[in-house]
């Protein structure tokens, strides 16, 4: 049994976060088993280790072009793909469940390999569908995070099985991935700096001379394939959850759909959506935030854990080794900080004299501190052009029948969507 705690306002979460002895990452077997015993990357890393791995992977990221203006080619030529592919259904219903895996994938993807998926490869298909239901643990597997002889003793019962199958499988494509690009990087021609992100980190193992770096050797082949994993969830499940999200929202909400589709004729008109826009989108930008208030796609965001004993505070006391859950479900439905917190209302995200964007200290869907989602701006980018995007061109629907239930999330890892249909109805 592990010591957990579980934070739920939202000033805790923030002090919490800001202080370096809360931000250390469990070594539950759940999260070793995974990375079949090797943790590195960015996500469940922590220490030096995390230190050097995140540091190189958001300031190269960055200098490639990561959440700037450049990348708004990358994304709307995603967005072209999606709207081609809801023209052919021709308005019948259609599944958002891996409707933009694909589309968000490359857009980070391009940066990080150079490469670009069709989006109906099957291998990367097949490893998106393997991701998912990782994301959608549920019920005992997610119980043998916190009771490991649950999960040894009864694998097959409580789904822990099939959630290492699919991890397993997951991680032994990143290494084999690793390893042909490490090879294809020895065999090429070294007349040309690298380009992408991938090549810049191999060349950066291959110079490292340190025998504690996480670069070096063996273990940077290992610390790539984890990265290059974290960075392949970051850019596929939550932001393409979140796009589904949208459309369900929009498609149950037709007045907010209405009144969003009205807001881009009026700043768009005719012309194709950019990013600059987005300040004079108001309501746009603020029916994103609501939904992703609204939903909380990570409830209890990212496991942490205390490296050393905290005051927190000044009045709880927290031992080191303690596990630490952020309740960001709580402090994004806190009453004391949301009117009516059930009630979907985008308004609550603009200024009473309709002139600005509200920022709300309780909001918290990419996290905060040292382990804030390094990605949040791409993230917010292609939202937006997403959703304009389509809207711009379509009108959602959902079969009245389904509406009472389809907002209850399917609670995991993550809250993802229920299955359920939409149709998209080209606009004339």
């Amino acid at each position: 049994m592990k010591r957990c705690l579980w934070l739920n306002d939202h000033k805790v979460i923030r002090e919490a976060w800001s202080n370096p002895a809360c931000c250390g990452r469990p070594k539950m077997q759940g999260i070793v088993d995974r990375t079949a015993g090797f943790l590195g990357g960015i996500i469940f890393n922590e220490g030096q280790d995390f230190k050097e791995q995140r540091s190189f992977t958001v300031s190269h990221l960055k200098d490639l072009g990561l959440g700037k203006q450049c990348m708004e080619g990358v994304i709307s030529s995603e967005v072209d793909t999606v709207i081609e592919t809801l023209v052919q259904t021709k308005g019948q219903p259609l599944s958002t469940r891996h409707l933009f895996n694909v589309a968000s994938l490359n857009v980070l993807w391009g940066i990080i390999s150079g490469d670009r998926y069709r989006h109906d490869d099957p291998a990367l298909n097949n490893l998106v569908e393997s991701i998912t239901r990782n994301m959608e643990l549920q019920g005992g597997a997610m119980v043998g995070f916190f009771i490991p002889w649950l999960a040894h003793w009864f694998p097959n019962l409580v789904g822990w099985t099939s959630y290492l199958s699919d991890a397993n499988k997951v991680f032994k494509f990143w290494r084999q991935f690793a390893k042909r690009r490490i090879k294809s990087f020895e065999m090429a021609d070294k007349g040309h700096g690298p380009t992408c992100f991938v090549d810049m980190y191999i060349q950066h193992v291959k110079q490292c001379k340190s025998l504690t770096s996480s670069f070096f050797g063996d273990k940077g082949e290992l610390s790539l394939a984890s990265t290059l994993q974290d960075l392949f969830i970051a850019g596929t499940e939550t932001t393409s959850a979140t796009l589904s999200w949208l459309m369900l929202h929009l498609a149950v909400f037709q007045n907010y759909q209405e009144n969003i589709y009205q807001e881009i004729c009026h700043v768009v008109g005719d012309r194709k959506p950019s990013l600059g826009d987005r300040r004079k989108m108001l309501l746009t930008e603020a029916f994103i935030s609501e939904t992703m208030r609204h939903v909380t796609l990570a409830p209890l965001g990212m496991v942490h854990c205390t490296t050393d004993d905290v005051d927190l505070c000044g009045t709880y006391f927290i031992p080191k080794g303690t596990i630490l859950h952020a309740n960001i479900c709580a402090a994004h439905h806190d009453p004391s900080q949301w009117e009516r917190p059930h009630h979907f209302f985008p308004e609550r995200f603009i200024s009473s004299d309709g002139s600005k964007h509200l920022q709300h200290d309780s909001f918290l869907p990419f996290s905060f501190g040292k382990r804030r989602c390094p990605g949040e701006l791409l993230a917010r980018h292609e939202l937006f052009l997403f959703l304009v995007g389509i809207i711009h061109q379509f009108s959602v629907t959902i079969d009245p029948s389904e509406i009472e239930d389809c907002l209850k999330p399917k609670l995991g890892v993550s809250a993802t969507p229920k299955p359920h249909l939409l149709e998209f109805h080209q606009r004339q």
